[in-house]
C-alpha cells in the first residue's frame, strides 16, 4: 500500500479552508495543497496552508506543484523545501505544458536525486491517456524520481459527450492503458485516481450527486490505495455527498506522516547557484509485512519496534484447501456431544462469556471423536454486550487471549457476535452504547497479534438484516477494513469468515429464493438465505480466499408472521440448506466449510432436540458427508493450488500430436481445465505478474507470472480469459490462490476453459510420447501436470 492512502482533497491557495472544513464530513484524510507559482516555491501561502491543515487532528498535508520545466533549479528547490517544511509528500503535476521537454525532465531528475530527498514520497500526476501522452509528456523520465506512484487525472472533461457511460469508459481505459505501460513506467503499485466533479475544463459544469457517484463507484470498485477529488472550490454539494458515501482503505496510524509541525519554521530558499542541502525528513513509512496465519508469538512489551520491512504482497490469507469433512454442525456444546454420541463427525459452535477474566475450557474429548468445535468468545449476554465498553477493551482482550491459550481441543475461535445489532451492544438495545466497525477492528488487532501460533481466529458474524439507520453490508466492509489496517505497525489478518444464514420462515423453497428488500438501507438485500452471500460480496479482496463458516442457520419463523423457531416437521429444509451449499462449493472451490444449525438444546423457540422430524433430518444429513472433488484432491506433494473453480481436465499435456504439429509442437503444450464463462482463475503459486496480453493470437486475453520454486525459475501462463477481467497488474506480487481474472474463450479456443501452461527459461524439456520415444519441447515449455498433482 502507498504511504498515502484513503481519501484526499486537492486545493489551490484560495480553497484550503473549504477543504479543511469538508474533510471530516467526507472521511478525507489528506489535503493536497498547491505550493508553487510558475514552478517556484510559494513559501508564504504554502506554509499558511500547512498551518491550517496541521491544526486539525488527523489531517495530513500533502504538497503539489504544477510543473513547467522552465527553471529546473527552482522546481527542484520547490520539491525540497515543501518536504523540509513538513508536507508528508509532494505530487508533481505533469501536463501539456511539459510536451516535448524531455531534456529538461532529465535535468530535473538528476537535480532532485542530488538533493537526497526520499523518492518514495514523490508522486506523479498526469494524463491517463498513456497510449498517446507517454510520447508527448516525459512521464517515463519523471517516474524515475516519483516512486510513490501514479495519479491519473480521470476527469469528466475527457468524455462529456457520453455522460451516462463516461465514468465506466474513462476509468476502464485509464486502467487498461496503465497496464500496457506499467513496465515502461517501472511502477508496481496500482493507480491512485484523481477525480474531478465537473464536465468542462474550468469547473463550471459541475456534476450532481448521481453523476459524480458513478465516477466514485467506478474508482472504488478497483480498490485503489488513494482516491482524491480535484478540487475543493469547484465541487457541488451533491458531489461532496457522493464523495463521502463510500469507504476507502486508509492508514489511520501513519506515524511520522501524521506529525506535521505545529509551527512552521522559516527556511530560507537558497539562490539558484547554491547547492540545495538535503532536508532532514523522517524516514519513509514502509507498508508493514502482512502475516499469513499461524500467528507470530507475542512480542515483549518493552522491546522497541522493529524497522518496517520491505513491502510484501497484499493478501493475508492462505488459499482454501479441499476438505472432505462434513458440512453439518449444531449450535451449543450439547449439540456437539450429541453428534459424538451418535458416532457422527461434524461441527459445533459453543458460546462462552469470558467477561474480564480468562476462562479454562476443554474440548479435547470432542475433538478426538471427530467434532470440530468453534468457540465464540463474548464479553457477556443478557444486555452486558458482546464486547464491553471501550474503556475495558484492553482487559477484555487479555481475557480472550488467556482463554484461547487455555482451551485445548478447540478448532477455532470467533471474537464476539453481531456487533452491528443493538441487542449485542454494552447496555443492550435500550440505552446501549453502539459498537462501531472501527472499534471492533481496534479490539480485534489487540487480540490478533497476541494469540498462540496454533490458534485460528475468526471475526464476528454480523446481523445481515439489521436495517434501521444501518446498512449491514457497509458495516461489514468497514469492519473488515478496520481489521486490515492493523495496529499501526502491522497489517491485521484473519483465519476465516463467519456468517449467519437464515430464511424468514420454515420453507425449503426460500433457500434458493432471489427475493430482495425494496427499501433502503436494505434495498436489494436478499430476503432469505442468500443474504449472507451479499454480505460476503462486500468483503475486501485481501480476505476473500478465507474459508467460510455459516455458524447460525435457521428459519426465523415457523410460518409467515407466525411464531418464532423451527416447525415440528422438517419438510426438507435442513437437507435443502446443506444441498444448496454443496452446490455452491462445487462452483466456488469448497468455500463453505460448515453449516451449523441453530440450535440443539431446547433453550428457546429454535431448540431442535425435542423435534423428532428435525433430528432424523440432521442424522441423514450428517451421514451424507460432503466430499466434493474427492476424486481429484491434490496430493500434499503437489505444490500448485488448483487454478480454477472446476477440477475437470478436458485436455491433458502432450496429447493430440497431429493437431499441434502445425504449430511446431509435439503435442498439446499445457493442461486444459474446465472453466465456465466468468468463473474465477486463481494463481497456482506465489510470484510476480510479468505480462498481461489483451489479445494474444493463441492465448487470447492472458496473464503470465514468474515464480521461484525449489531454487528454479518458471513462467506460468493463464490463457483464454475474459477480456478486461484482470484483478492484477504487471509487477504485482500475488499469493497462491489469489484471483487473477475471469475465464472465457478468447484467442485460439473453441469454448470456455483455462489453458494452463508452464515454461522454464533456459531449459529444454524432454519427455516421452505415447510410443515411448523422446520428444523435445520448444520455447522452454514443460509439463505442469506433476505440479498440479495430475
Amino acid at each position: 500500500m502507498s504511504p498515502l492512502s484513503g481519501k484526499g482533497i486537492w486545493t489551490l491557495f484560495t480553497d484550503v479552508d473549504e477543504a479543511v472544513k469538508r474533510a471530516p464530513q467526507v472521511g478525507a484524510k489528506h489535503i493536497l495543497c498547491k505550493v508553487s507559482n510558475r514552478g517556484a516555491y510559494a513559501a508564504t501561502p504554502a506554509r499558511e496552508a500547512l498551518r491550517k491543515v496541521a491544526a486539525v487532528p488527523g489531517l495530513v498535508p500533502v504538497a503539489w506543484m504544477y510543473n513547467y520545466l522552465e527553471n529546473v533549479e527552482a522546481e527542484a528547490v520547490c520539491i525540497g523545501r515543501a518536504l523540509a517544511d513538513g508536507f508528508a509528500a509532494m505530487i508533481l503535476d505533469a501536463e501539456a505544458s511539459l510536451n516535448g521537454k524531455f531534456d529538461a525532465a532529465r535535468a530535473l531528475v538528476e537535480r532532485v536525486k542530488s538533493i537526497g530527498v526520499d523518492l518514495s514520497r514523490l508522486y506523479l500526476c498526469s494524463d491517463p491517456r498513456l497510449d498517446t501522452k507517454i510520447d508527448e509528456i516525459p512521464t517515463t523520465i519523471l517516474a524515475q524520481i516519483c516512486r510513490g506512484g501514479f495519479i491519473p487525472m480521470i476527469y469528466g472533461e475527457l468524455l462529456p459527450s457520453d455522460k451516462p457511460n463516461a465514468a465506466k469508459r474513462v476509468m476502464q481505459a485509464a486502467y487498461d492503458q496503465y497496464a500496457r505501460h506499467q513496465v515502461e513506467l517501472n511502477y508496481a503499485d496500482p493507480l491512485m485516481p484523481a477525480l474531478a466533479p465537473y464536465w468542462d475544463n474550468q469547473g463550471q459544469a459541475q456534476m450532481n450527486h448521481d453523476e459524480f457517484k458513478a465516477w466514485c463507484d467506478e474508482a472504488i470498485a478497483r480498490e485503489p490505495d488513494l482516491i482524491t477529488l480535484y478540487r475543493a472550490g469547484v465541487t457541488s454539494d451533491g458531489a461532496w455527498r457522493a464523495f463521502g458515501e463510500f469507504v476507502a482503505v486508509s492508514d489511520d496510524d501513519l506515524g511520522p506522516m501524521d506529525a506535521a509541525p505545529a509551527t512552521i519554521p522559516a527556511v530560507p530558499v537558497p539562490a539558484a547557484s547554491t547547492p540545495l542541502p538535503p532536508p532532514h525528513l523522517p524516514a519513509p513509512l514502509k507498508p508493514p509485512t502482512p502475516r499469513v496465519p499461524p500467528h507470530p508469538a507475542p512480542e515483549p512489551a518493552a522491546a522497541p519496534p522493529a524497522p518496517p520491512p520491505a513491502p510484501q504482497p497484499a493478501p493475508l490469507v492462505a488459499p482454501p484447501k479441499h476438505d472432505p469433512f462434513p458440512l453439518l454442525g449444531l449450535r451449543d456444546r450439547e449439540g456437539g456431544e450429541w453428534l459424538a454420541n451418535q458416532g457422527l463427525r461434524g461441527w459445533c459452535v459453543d458460546t462462552v462469556d469470558v467477561g474480564l477474566t480468562p476462562r479454562r475450557l476443554g474440548y479435547t474429548a470432542l475433538a478426538e471423536k471427530g467434532i470440530r468445535v468453534i468457540v465464540r468468545l463474548t464479553y457477556g449476554s443478557g444486555g452486558a454486550g458482546t464486547l464491553p465498553i471501550e474503556d475495558q477493551y484492553a482487559a477484555f482482550a487479555g481475557a480472550v487471549v488467556g482463554t484461547i491459550k487455555n482451551s485445548p481441543g478447540a478448532y477455532a475461535f470467533i471474537l464476539g457476535n453481531e456487533p452491528n445489532n443493538p441487542d449485542e451492544w454494552p447496555g443492550g438495545e435500550n440505552g446501549g452504547k453502539p459498537i462501531t466497525p472501527e472499534q471492533y477492528g481496534q479490539l480485534w488487532n489487540t487480540v490478533w497479534w497476541r494469540i498462540p501460533k496454533t490458534a485460528m481466529l475468526i471475526p464476528a458474524a454480523i446481523d445481515p438484516y439489521y436495517g434501521p439507520n444501518s446498512n449491514p453490508r457497509e458495516y461489514w466492509a468497514r469492519m473488515m477494513l478496520a481489521i486490515y489496517r492493523g495496529d499501526g505497525a502491522r497489517r491485521g489478518g484473519a483465519d476465516g469468515l463467519a456468517f449467519h444464514a437464515k430464511v424468514q420462515w420454515h420453507d425449503k423453497t426460500l433457500v434458493r429464493s432471489t427475493a430482495t428488500y425494496g427499501d433502503p438501507p436494505l434495498a436489494a438485500m436478499p430476503l432469505h438465505w442468500r443474504a449472507w452471500q451479499a454480505v460476503w460480496d462486500k468483503t475486501p479482496n485481501q480476505f476473500k480466499s478465507l474459508p467460510v463458516f455459516l455458524t447460525e442457520c435457521n428459519p426465523e419463523r415457523q410460518v409467515p408472521n407466525g411464531p418464532l423457531g423451527w416447525r415440528n416437521t422438517d419438510a426438507g429444509l435442513i437437507g435443502e440448506m446443506i444441498a444448496f451449499e454443496r452446490e455452491m462449493n462445487i462452483k466456488y472451490s469448497d468455500r463453505v466449510k460448515a453449516v451449523v444449525f441453530y440450535r440443539w438444546p431446547a433453550r428457546d423457540e429454535w431448540g431442535m432436540m425435542n423435534k423428532p422430524s428435525l433430528v432424523d433430518a440432521i442424522q441423514a444429513a450428517a451421514r451424507d458427508v460432503a466430499t466434493e472433488h474427492r476424486e481429484v484432491l491434490v496430493p500434499q506433494s503437489a505444490p500448485f493450488f488448483w487454478p480454477t473453480e472446476s477440477h475437470v481436465v478436458t485436455q491433458r499435456w502432450g496429447i493430440n500430436r497431429q493437431s499441434y504439429a502445425r504449430w511446431g509442437l509435439p503435442g498439446h503444450e499445457g493442461v486444459d481445465i474446465k472453466a465456465s464463462n466468468g468463473s474465477r482463475i486463481f494463481a497456482a503459486y506465489s510470484g510476480t505478474i510479468t505480462r498481461i496480453d489483451e489479445n494474444n493470437r493463441a492465448y487470447g486475453y492472458s496473464i503470465r507470472q514468474k515464480i521461484e520454486l525449489d531454487g528454479r525459475t518458471y513462467e506460468l501462463i493463464y490463457a483464454h480469459g475474459l477480456t478486461g477481467s484482470k484483478q492484477v497488474n504487471v509487477g504485482d506480487e500475488v499469493r497462491i490462490g489469489q484471483e487473477l481474472m475471469k475465464a472465457d474463450s478468447t484467442g485460439n479456443s473453441t469454448g470456455p476453459h483455462l489453458h494452463f501452461a508452464m515454461k522454464e527459461p533456459g531449459v529444454t524439456y524432454v519427455d516421452k510420447d505415447a510410443d515411448g520415444n523422446d520428444r523435445q519441447w520448444p520455447w522452454n515449455l514443460r509439463d505442469p501436470s506433476p505440479f498440479l498433482g495430475i
